[in-house]
């Protein structure tokens, strides 16, 4: 299961300064590290959707997004479409 990664534990993780890991990020992805790691986040919750069986919660739970209703959420904003629409249209017919 994920935990919380506030941006001072990642930035002490780099070894930078939050300060430091905000501009690289800024200069790197145009985005903020928050940012960064709530699309990391969604991204592996793509890749699970689409390899996996795995029930919502399960899979919010394990990426550190929440609950299911953060998961919706997210999916709708940045991606236009629900989770189980999500799943639908992308898994693969062989994936279990």
């Amino acid at each position: 299961m994920a935990k919380p990664l506030p941006i001072a534990k990642l930035a002490k993780l780099a070894g930078v300064s939050t300060r430091t890991l905000a501009r690289f990020c800024q200069q790197e992805f145009g985005q903020t590290p928050s940012s960064v790691v709530r699309r990391m986040r969604l991204e592996q919750a793509q890749r699970m959707l689409e390899h996996t069986a795995l029930p919502l919660k399960t899979i919010a739970t394990r990426n550190g997004i929440g609950d299911e209703a953060t998961l919706w959420r997210l999916f709708r904003r940045e991606l236009g479409v629900a989770p189980a629409e999500y799943r639908r249209r992308f898994k693969p017919n062989s994936a279990t």
